[in-house]
This record gives structure tokens, sequence and C-alpha cells, in this order.
């Protein structure tokens, strides 16, 4: 099924091919976020298998590092393990936005992906670390591609709420990794072209990103982006009036 990057503005463009790019020629996120190389003292010490990458191919795999996260003693390798393969399904999932392959199925599998982030971006203890590992910064492609699978604007929609569960705390350092990586840029080219439910969260991460400092003075430094903001407010306004109307 054939989809593309929207196109304004230029400078979104650009960061999400170089970002696709990235993944693309190295095979994975992992080098980022997770060390896989587990330790093989700690293995013979608890008595238990070193967890292959491999693993992925078995049916029982992800039934089984559920079952170890239960055990204290298994608990740390198998938070690697469960975390080398969510990125190996985003590394996936990108390879076929590449090849144009995309399925209802890849989508859902990456949705269910998204849901556990999701719960990771509300845990205080987490948060941080999580916009640390440089994860959300991979879900602007996939905010950004446009495709005609019905299914998609569920993903468009659950990735942007994973950073609006981000932003929501209002908290200087996830302000300014928002702003930083283009959110707000982001949030408006979703706003002109995304569907109900993207652009309310959209709103939502506009909103909290103007109620902080750094955020709103972000906005208003530069007259083009606050008179592009305003512009794509007064036309979200004139939509939903002539929708009401109608």
């Amino acid at each position: 099924m054939r989809g593309e990057v929207s196109k304004p503005p230029q400078r979104l463009q650009d960061r999400s091919r170089s970002l696709l790019s990235f993944i693309l020629s190295n095979g994975s996120l992992r080098s980022i976020v997770v060390n896989v190389e587990f330790s093989e003292a700690k293995a013979r010490k608890r008595g238990a298998r070193k967890h292959k990458l491999k693993r992925m191919s078995r049916p029982m795999a992800i039934p089984q590092v559920i079952l170890e996260l239960l055990d204290h003693d298994l608990r740390e390798d198998a938070l690697r393990s469960l975390s080398h393969f969510l990125i190996e399904e985003i590394t996936n999932f990108f390879g076929k936005m590449a090849n144009e392959s995309l399925n209802i199925r890849s989508i859902k599998r990456l949705v269910n992906v998204l849901h556990l982030f999701q719960t990771v971006a509300a845990n205080n203890e987490t948060r941080h670390k999580f916009v640390d590992s440089a994860i959300p910064n991979f879900l602007i492609p996939l905010i950004l591609y446009k495709n005609t699978i019905d299914h998609y604007d569920s993903l468009r929609a659950v990735s942007l709420s994973v950073i609006g569960i981000l932003c929501q705390g209002r908290e200087r350092q996830i302000i300014m990794w928002a702003v930083e990586n283009d959110m707000v840029e982001v949030c408006q080219t979703v706003i002109h072209t995304g569907s109900e439910l993207s652009k309310v969260i959209a709103m939502h991460i506009l909103e909290s990103i103007m109620q902080d400092g750094f955020g709103l003075s972000y906005i208003c430094d530069g007259e083009h982006l606050l008179k592009g903001l305003m512009e794509t407010w007064d036309n979200l306004g004139i939509e939903y009036c002539e929708k009401i109307s109608a």
C-alpha cells in the first residue's frame, strides 16, 4: 500500500527521511537504547539461559519473557530481552514503510507496542529515561507518514498520544525535548492533515508546550511560526463551524 510523508514544512520532511535512513542503514535502534550483550556471569549465577536475539522466531518467546518478569532474579535480563523485541517491531515496521508493504496486521502489531510505550511515558520513574533513550524521536516519521489504510490513522493517533502523555506533566526537560525535536511544527502539520482524534491530541500537545515559558518563547520568538499557528487555528475554527452549520 503506497504512502508518503506529509510535505509541509520541508524541515520535518528532511528530519523524517534522515531518521528513516539511519534506522535502515543500522538495521536496528538497539545501539541507542539497549545493550543486548547480556552478562554471562549473571546468567550462570541465576541458572537461566541468556536470551538470544533469534528467540523472536519462537512462538513461546514472548510468553516466556513475561513469565520471567515475575521472577525477581530473572527480571533484569527479561526486561532487556523484551526491549529488544519491541525495538525490533519498530525497525521491521520502518522497513515496511520504506518498501511500501504495510498491511493491517503490521499496523496493529506496532499499535500494541505503542500502547506499552504509553505506560512507560506515564510513569514518573521511566519518563525521562524514555526520552533520553531517543525512542520518542522515532515516532515522528510514524506521525508524518501518510497511508491509505484506514487503520493507519489509529497508529498515528497512538504515536501522538505517547508524546502527549510525555508532555502533559509540563516538565521543562520534556518540553525542551519536544521543542528541539520540532513537535510544534509536527502538531501544526497534523492539525492541517490529520484525523479528528489526531487533531485533538496535537492541540493537547501544543497546549502543554505553550504553558511552559520555554515553549511559549519558542513559539512567539519567530513571527513566521506564530503567524502560521494562528492561521492553522483560524482554519480549524472555520472548518468546525462549517461542519456544525452543514
